[in-house]
């Protein structure tokens, strides 16, 4: 059974850990990565902002992923640092991360919400959609040893 809570002391380095495995070890990019995955942690740390929040789901065999939800630009909020571990992925703990975030920032009062991605990453593309994101910007980046494009998916709440 999978659950989500709230996030708790470590959380927050363990998300970086994750990422950073993700993004180096599968993805092959360059350790560049955890400067601007530490850089967002230390943000979300920093803050003292009822419009936040982060959620951690959890298995019988521990942590299964996380997200964290944030003020965006202007009035949005803004999807940040979903992860889902690799033997989880397939299960439904990305859908779940995103509603509870979704829920959470229509309470929060925020207008609409925005993430940014990589079109190299299109798993994650296919949940945004399904939760009715839709893609509104794209350009090309060289970032992280790698050439992509930088993508900014939004959506009302």
């Amino acid at each position: 059974m999978i659950r989500l809570r709230s996030l708790q002391p470590g959380d927050l380095g363990w998300i970086v850990e994750a990422q950073t495995r993700l993004y180096v070890t599968e993805l092959g990019w360059s350790g560049g990565m955890e400067a601007t995955l530490l850089q967002v942690a230390q943000e979300f740390a920093a803050r003292d902002d009822a419009g936040q929040a982060g959620w951690v789901a959890e298995g019988p065999e521990g942590r299964l992923g996380a997200v964290l939800a944030m003020r965006g630009p202007g009035e949005a909020a803004q999807l940040r640092l979903l992860h889902v571990e690799k033997a989880a992925r397939g299960q439904g703990v990305g859908g779940l991360l995103v509603d509870e975030v979704l829920q959470f920032c229509r309470a929060a009062g925020y207008p609409s919400i925005m993430l940014e991605t990589k079109d190299v990453l299109a798993p994650a593309h296919a949940l945004y959609r399904s939760r009715g994101f839709a893609l509104t910007e794209q350009r090309p980046q060289s970032a992280y040893g790698r050439q992509m494009h930088e993508q900014i998916w939004s959506r009302a709440l």
